[in-house]
């Protein structure tokens, strides 16, 4: 009995889907069987820990010559600039990444500095922030000046930020970690009694913030 024109094509659906699957669990197998051990992820992390280190260094000695007067988008220089070094230093691919993030450094909900938005931009003119992705890691060789960046906030608001987390001079972490904004706003501890614990921080990223960033850094030359 011949098939009707709406049997043919559940026939196809079907057969579409069943080699879409089979091809996800080839994929799936494949990652397992190539997947490093935890030996070798640890020796991974050690040495991107040390070329981290390393990359910080530079991005903070060459940061400190312009920090001031570039207020607010000397985070887009940063990250290029260390991308840059990571080819040149270690012949290491890297990707930059741009997004929104927030670091608590008091346990005051105003105590914190954010890259949301929503706050006041300095003359660099970026809304967000710019870090690096690295082997399935965020890094943000920036963090090192988290305390100058609060005081900067803190004369252009007139506020009085409480500033007792220090944060180190830079941030690496699994990108799976790396939180979300709304996770960051909805923590169990906050809700339970409306103080923020220091030390907590998110990065999210951002497709569209990015194009700005390459297009601010572009423009600036």
């Amino acid at each position: 009995m011949a098939l009707s024109k709406r049997q043919k094509k559940f026939q196809a659906r079907a057969k579409r889907q069943r080699s879409e699957m089979l091809r996800q669990r080839a994929a799936q197998a494949s990652y397992i069987a190539n997947a490093p051990t935890p030996e070798e992820l640890a020796v991974v992390r050690t040495t991107l820990k040390s070329e981290c280190k390393a990359i910080t260094k530079l991005v903070k000695a060459k940061s400190n010559k312009r920090s001031n007067k570039d207020f607010g988008g000397d985070c887009i220089a940063s990250a290029m600039f260390a991308k840059e070094q990571f080819k040149s230093k270690f012949g290491r691919d890297v990707k930059v990444v741009a997004g929104y993030c927030a670091w608590q450094v008091g346990d005051n909900d105003s105590d914190n500095l954010d890259h949301d938005g929503r706050g006041k931009m300095g003359r660099g003119g970026f809304p967000g922030h710019c870090w690096l992705e690295v082997d399935g890691y965020f890094f943000d060789p920036t963090t090192w000046s988290i305390g100058v960046k609060v005081k900067q906030n803190d004369a252009q608001d007139g506020f009085t930020t409480n500033h007792t987390h220090e944060f180190p001079d830079y941030m690496l972490f699994p990108k799976n970690e790396c939180g979300t904004r709304k996770a960051y706003y909805s923590l169990d501890h906050y809700n339970r009694t409306g103080i923020f614990e220091a030390g907590i921080y998110y990065y999210e990223k951002s497709n569209s913030l990015l194009k700005l960033a390459h297009d601010t850094y572009a423009r600036k030359g």
